[in-house]
């Protein structure tokens, strides 16, 4: 059955697309730009880092917003420690260091383990936006409950981020900045999934998955 085009949504998706990449690119486009007036091998170094960092942060985003949102990736990638690697690179290229529990032991003979991971790969899309400062990501998967809980000195709790996932999102209130939480919401309610907030504070953001298996 032909599903209909959104072409709002597609545009609203596309636009956070090119913000969320603009800024790697042009900083990698930058450094091979210095590299043509560095003057001094360690200032050949530091660039050439530099440069591989942006292109590094740009291709794990670009991986992530694939696999969690791109269509029939999950047949393809449905093996848990695939989707742990997916999620190491993401959050190592935003400093941000991440523990998974139980990701391998759990889902060896979950059914709907596959769903509940690409919940999560959006789900970490949206927690882009709520820290800085190098914070820590524990993901606990327990049953039909993921226990998500980022830690950290300082987070930004963005009060439309929280409300965009823990509120309904109705299409007229669509915009680049929750268009992740929509979608989040929508492949939720698919696959009948529900998200709690369950404690906030400005050292922690704890938010629940449950599963919901007919």
């Amino acid at each position: 059955m032909t599903q209909p085009f959104d072409i709002f949504l597609s545009e609203v998706f596309l636009s956070r697309i090119c913000h969320d990449l603009i800024n790697p690119v042009s900083a990698a486009k930058g450094g091979f730009d210095l590299l043509n007036d560095s003057t001094t091998p360690q200032d050949r170094i530091d660039i050439e880092d530099f440069t591989k960092s942006s292109v590094q942060q740009a291709l794990f985003k670009l991986t992530l917003m694939r696999s969690a949102l791109g269509y029939n990736t999950t047949k393809a990638i449905c093996n848990p420690k695939t989707y742990q690697k997916i999620l190491d690179d993401f959050f190592s290229s935003q400093q941000v260091t991440l523990i998974c529990i139980n990701i391998t032991q759990h889902f060896t003979d979950t059914n709907g383990s596959d769903d509940k991971l690409r919940a999560v790969l959006i789900l970490a899309l949206c927690l882009s936006e709520c820290y800085m400062f190098s914070p820590n990501l524990q993901i606990n998967f327990n049953n039909e409950v993921i226990d998500l809980q980022l830690t950290g000195t300082r987070l930004i709790i963005r009060q439309d981020i929280l409300d965009s996932l823990s509120q309904l999102i109705v299409p007229e209130q669509l915009s680049s900045k929750n268009v992740f939480s929509y979608l989040l919401q929508q492949y939720m309610t698919q696959k009948n999934m529900r998200l709690d907030v369950i404690e906030i504070s400005p050292l922690l953001l704890h938010i629940r998955l449950t599963s919901f298996i007919s």
